[in-house]
């Protein structure tokens, strides 16, 4: 089954649960109002008590909303800061390593120049070998 396919079907059932949801539940607001006036003047006692509690709500939401924007207004400013600080600590780093590459560089040539030079010591050490027993070789003949 494609993914297309499947998405269209999940779509159309969660429309389908929505539709059932929204039936379920007009029902039960026609119910309150069919019964009789003493439920009527319970739902309305309720239907008021919800309105008093929202505009609590809505004056303690009003504060709240301030307060945490507020809060967060601090604590974004202190994330940019840090990410200043962060920045600054990155180019610092960024610019010893070009100077610790640089320095790696010059080393590895240096390194490499000794490596010959010491090839160079390797050879002139056997032919001064050579000729040291080349030497000794003519001084022995000779006694």
């Amino acid at each position: 089954m494609s993914t297309a396919l499947k998405s269209g079907l999940t779509t159309r059932n969660k429309n389908l649960d929505l539709k059932r949801t929204t039936k379920k539940t007009t029902k039960a607001k026609v119910e309150i109002f069919k019964d009789s006036p003493k439920k009527r003047r319970e739902a309305n006692k309720k239907a008021e008590k919800i309105a008093s509690e929202k505009e609590k709500t809505e004056e303690i939401a009003e504060n709240y909303w301030e307060l945490l924007a507020e809060e967060r207004r601090v604590k974004l400013e202190a994330a940019i800061e840090e990410n200043k600080d962060l920045c600054e600590l990155l180019e610092t780093r960024n610019a010893e390593k070009m100077e610790l590459e640089e320095l790696n560089a010059t080393l590895t040539e240096e390194n490499e120049l000794l490596r010959e030079k010491a090839m160079k010591v390797n050879d002139l050490e056997s032919i001064i070998a050579e000729l040291v027993s080349d030497a000794d070789d003519v001084a022995q003949e000779s006694e």
